[in-house]
């Protein structure tokens, strides 16, 4: 059976620098990537009216706000059947050194 787990990171530098520690600590625990999608910033339409007013080319210095980076991660999901340990130290009594003293 497989598990999924979702991620998003800011698409900016330190979003991105922290995408890519996450994933080195991740794929060591058998995660991998299964998809991954970055979401645009939207402009910013309020202070670019605003800007417009003044001068409509001071629009484009209103800017954007960050996108997103989405990550998808998959592993297979360890099962554990009921009753069975995965302990493997003996501890059949008959197997045991005891020590009494009398």
């Amino acid at each position: 059976m497989k598990e999924y787990q979702h991620l998003q990171f800011p698409n900016t530098t330190e979003g991105q620098q922290k995408k890519v520690k996450t994933l080195e600590s991740m794929s060591r625990v058998g995660w991998r990537i299964t998809s991954e999608t970055i979401t645009p910033g939207k402009f910013n339409g309020e202070k670019a009216c605003c800007y417009y007013l003044i001068c409509a080319p001071c629009a484009f210095l209103a800017g954007s706000s960050d996108g997103t980076i989405n990550l998808t991660l998959e592993r297979e999901k360890e099962e554990q059947v009921i009753g069975q340990s995965n302990d493997t130290t003996n501890t059949n009594p008959a197997n045991l050194n005891s020590h009494t003293n009398l």
